[in-house]
């Protein structure tokens, strides 16, 4: 889901006043559905989902925490499973659905192995002091249904 220019945020500030780990608190303490922008020192812009103040994706514009790298390295799936699911991902199917579909993992695995993915990609934001953010309150299709039980992070756990 791409940014939309068109809302205006409900909060905005620097990351020096309001670090990451205190604004995810602090969004999961007043139960937030939206969206948590955070621009760093270079301009690169990642987007953290929130429902019900919980954390249920995050996007991000470096490849380092891809989730085939992250199956790869915690040893749930090896490279020759991810190249036979490479036909039904260039088909359209999500990769964990793909290795599932295969039988190369169950679907507590996949949900472990993205939370996992996501805990990375929310503790490298903390290290960001020199930025900004902006939170807007709207809807988006992340973690709804029973995918929140699977995928939500509880943010108390990540600091």
């Amino acid at each position: 889901m791409a940014s939309s220019s068109a809302r205006r945020p409900s909060a905005t500030g620097s990351l020096k006043e309001r670090p990451v780990a205190r604004l995810l608190q602090q969004l999961f303490r007043k139960q937030v559905i939206g969206r948590l922008g955070i621009t760093d020192e270079t301009g690169d812009l990642s987007e953290i989902y929130l429902r019900a103040g919980y954390p249920v994706h995050v996007n991000r514009p470096v490849d380092s925490d891809r989730l085939d790298r992250v199956l790869v390295e915690s040893g749930v799936v090896s490279e020759r499973a991810l190249e036979m699911a490479a036909p039904m991902v260039a088909g359209g199917m999500r990769l964990g659905e793909a290795l599932e579909r295969m039988g190369a993992l169950t679907r507590e695995t996949l949900a472990n192995v993205l939370k996992a993915q996501m805990r990375r990609k929310l503790s490298r934001l903390f290290c960001i002091v020199d930025g900004t953010y902006e939170v807007f309150v709207e809807s988006h299709p992340f973690g709804e249904g029973d995918d929140l039980a699977a995928m939500r992070v509880d943010p108390r756990t990540l600091y």
